[in-house]
């Protein structure tokens, strides 16, 4: 079956299994290559386009899955089990492209802390038990080695990660429910008629009450009647049962843990009697104890300051709007002053509406060591300021806050708001550390 149907893993030139770190590396190198301003291809604007409405989908683990299985769907209500004309096309493993009885789409959660700052991606798609135990254990190892160290936050989301990952991944149950069905009708396609029975009771157990499951229920529903009417499915062997080697693999230091604490509490409550060694009889001459083992220094991830925005334009010299973003709410008669001149870090800033359920990049802006800017003709609503300190890579963001334009009889009150930046907590706005996803 088709796993790229709009293409966007291909303009990203990313396979269909990269994780979320890959997928934007790839985006990054792939802007600076189409972007209109340095390709001259008559399609370069075209594919610009359908690069960023790639990342937009594929960076976000929700839309990605909706996007992995947009391609699953059988007519389920043209069907036929006894008469299939042609057959129907298999779902493979995304990893190493095997067809097989149980595949399901899994998402595994891998998190890294840095100096400042958790960053939280994913590994996800459509995988057979094999390849996605070995996702799931690289992406646990990998938050047990490198997750744990950023406060506050960096043990709570390493925490969860690895149960989740430990606990066999996110796997969404309408999706898998889909992908079960699938997979049946291909079976009965290909004169496996008791297989397919199988694999559709299994398809049933995913299903809920939910409406939309109702086509994918009623069609596994007229497989189950496939073949001799009564006779029960046979009950495949589940090969996502939970107790199998990488449980066990990426449970193992969390079982080291929970013994070096179980015994550090025995010692502390057994009386140091009872723990220490009768001296022998006999004269021993005194040995030299072995001098301690020097620990060897953790080093720190350095941060290196980036000689370029986000979508490969050079910083400017001054204070001004990065080329390249998009300015919006420009009807409007507020201002906004961003002071940087207590700051000795030069910033790179975002300005975001906020809706309910959602944010939209307003104005990106770089503001020097010292200096301020303006934003003008802001529109009235709701906005947060997120901006990074380029010296050390810090990333914060603003308590929300609100531009309002009140008419009187002969003038309009607008709203005006300077807001002054440190290196440290402090200033005119409350902030809080985000992570890299936050600030895209």
């Amino acid at each position: 079956m088709p796993v790229d149907p709009r293409q966007y893993y291909a303009v990203l030139g990313v396979a269909a299994s990269a994780s979320a770190t890959e997928i934007k590396r790839a985006f990054r190198r792939r802007a600076i290559e189409l972007h209109p301003d340095t390709n001259k291809s008559p399609h370069a604007a075209e594919m610009f386009l359908l690069l960023k409405e790639a990342y937009e989908t594929l960076s976000n683990v929700s839309r990605r899955a909706v996007y992995d299985t947009s391609d699953l769907a059988v007519d389920w209500e043209d069907t036929d089990g006894n008469s299939q004309e042609s057959e129907t096309e298999p779902i493979v493993c995304s990893e190493c492209s095997k067809i097989t009885a149980q595949p399901r789409y899994v998402i595994f959660l891998r998190i890294k802390s840095y100096v400042v700052g958790t960053a939280r991606t994913s590994s996800q798609g459509i995988f057979c038990s094999e390849c996605a135990a070995k996702k799931a254990i690289a992406a646990t190892l990998t938050t047990w080695m490198l997750g744990w160290w950023a406060l506050p936050f960096g043990p709570l989301y390493a925490a969860h990660a690895v149960i989740r990952n430990t606990w066999g991944g996110i796997k969404p149950k309408a999706i898998n429910a889909r992908i079960a069905a699938r997979q049946a009708w291909y079976f009965a396609s290909v004169g496996q008629p008791e297989l397919a029975r199988a694999i559709a009771a299994d398809a049933l157990g995913l299903t809920s009450d939910d409406p939309s499951d109702s086509a994918v229920k009623a069609s596994v529903l007229r497989l189950l009647d496939v073949g001799v009417r009564g006779k029960p499915p046979r009950h495949l062997r589940n090969s996502w049962r939970l107790l199998r080697r990488p449980f066990f693999v990426q449970a193992a230091p969390l079982l080291v843990i929970v013994a070096v604490g179980a015994n550090a509490v025995w010692l502390r409550g057994t009386p140091s009697a009872a723990r220490s060694v009768p001296a022998p009889v006999a004269s021993v001459a005194p040995t030299t104890p072995p001098a301690p083992e020097k620990q060897a220094p953790q080093l720190a991830v350095r941060y290196r300051r980036p000689s370029q925005a986000d979508n490969g334009v050079p910083w400017p010299t001054t204070s001004g709007y990065v080329p390249g973003y998009p300015r919006r709410s420009m009807g409007g008669l507020s201002t906004l002053t961003v002071d940087n001149s207590q700051n000795d870090s030069d910033v790179f800033a975002k300005l975001f509406t906020i809706g309910p359920h959602s944010r939209i990049l307003a104005r990106a802006f770089f503001v020097p060591a010292g200096g301020q800017f303006t934003i003008e003709s802001l529109e009235r609503g709701r906005y947060d300021l997120r901006y990074r300190h380029l010296s050390s890579g810090a990333l914060v963001k603003s308590d929300p806050f609100e531009f309002a334009e009140i008419s009187g009889e002969d003038s309009v009150k607008v709203t005006t708001i300077k807001m002054t930046l440190y290196k440290v907590a402090g200033g005119t706005l409350r902030t809080q550390s985000i992570s890299d996803e936050e600030f895209e």
